[in-house]
């Protein structure tokens, strides 16, 4: 049987921590603290992302991502203070987009601000498969999803203290 999968141990593709910490803000209102991540093609065939091209003044590109609700159980145990921050729009629509190829065994960096991954959101990451040419209809396409569980604890407790101002409490 073969698999889509160079190493059939890890998803054919995903988007892991690389580093947070300062970082230059790219639009008005975000804040200076931000994630690096790694989108990584462990596919057999090449993959596209969309970017933006916007000045950036942070190490890696820009991703066009969505942030997207957390449907679980993290926000659900929280006990305490509100968010003290709306819900980001994302990297989306905001500017000329663009986009990069990442061949087989390949990986792409790039950052948001920590803001778009808390408990309560997460980013997502639209991936289309250049696969053999398919004809008149679109490439396939899926999403990949990065969470707020998949952050070390030092940057969870940096996105708790910025999405609450503080650390909240969790239930017994």
């Amino acid at each position: 049987m073969h698999s889509i999968a160079i190493d059939p141990s890890r998803p054919y593709i995903d988007v892991v921590f690389d580093r947070y910490g300062k970082r230059t803000p790219v639009f008005e209102g975000e804040g200076d603290l931000g994630i690096w991540l790694k989108i990584r093609n462990n596919s057999v065939i090449p993959i596209k992302v969309y970017t933006l091209r916007r000045q950036n003044g942070n190490p890696g590109g820009l991703l066009v991502d969505e942030v997207v609700e957390e449907g679980g159980a993290p926000v659900d145990r929280v006990v305490g203070p509100q968010p003290k921050i709306k819900k980001p729009i994302g990297y989306w629509g905001t500017d000329i987009v663009s986009s990069e190829e990442i061949d087989s065994g390949g990986s792409l960096l790039f950052s948001v601000p920590l803001s778009h991954v808390t408990r309560r959101w997460s980013i997502r990451v639209e991936v289309i498969l250049l696969g053999p040419s398919i004809g008149r209809g679109k490439q396939p396409r899926t999403f990949v999803d990065f969470d707020w569980a998949a952050l070390p604890a030092e940057a969870r407790r940096a996105s708790d203290l910025e999405l609450f101002g503080s650390l909240p409490s969790t239930k017994k």
